[in-house]
């Protein structure tokens, strides 16, 4: 799953942000990431590969900690493509929202996708952005 995260700072906190969440750098399993520069725009670009070994919003959640321990703030979160259900409802139970906030058909309930939309720093999470909603 690919997941955007922009920052309020440098590109260099970018770039050492994305160090300290990328497997490969002794970060989260499961995690690619680069730092980008988009114009006067900064940004974390992460690749989410197993989102078994960190759920998706435990990779936002560090990327917090991470840019705030080197002055830049976090800005909205972007979703390219799809989101797993599944990253959903933990999102919501995370901050809240209990198991019941999904559907007969294991769904997210709206509840779910707003406490998963602020979890993840979304401007907007709709159902039709859930991959298993696409699946039915």
């Amino acid at each position: 799953m690919a997941f955007n995260v922009g920052l309020r700072g440098t590109l260099e906190d970018a770039q050492a942000v994305a160090a300290a969440v990328r497997e490969s750098s002794g970060g989260l399993p499961g995690v690619q990431a680069l730092g980008l520069a988009l114009g006067d725009a900064v940004q974390v670009s992460t690749n989410l590969v197993d989102v078994a070994a960190t759920p998706l919003h435990r990779l936002v959640e560090r990327i917090v900690v991470e840019a705030e321990a080197r002055g830049a703030t976090v800005g909205a979160g972007e979703l390219v493509g799809l989101v797993p259900a599944r990253c959903v409802v933990e999102a919501g139970l995370a901050h809240g929202v209990r198991p019941d906030g999904v559907d007969e058909d294991g769904l997210p309930s709206g509840a779910a996708l707003e406490a998963a939309r602020d979890a993840l720093r979304l401007e907007s999470l709709a159902p039709d952005r859930v991959l298993e909603w696409h699946l039915q």
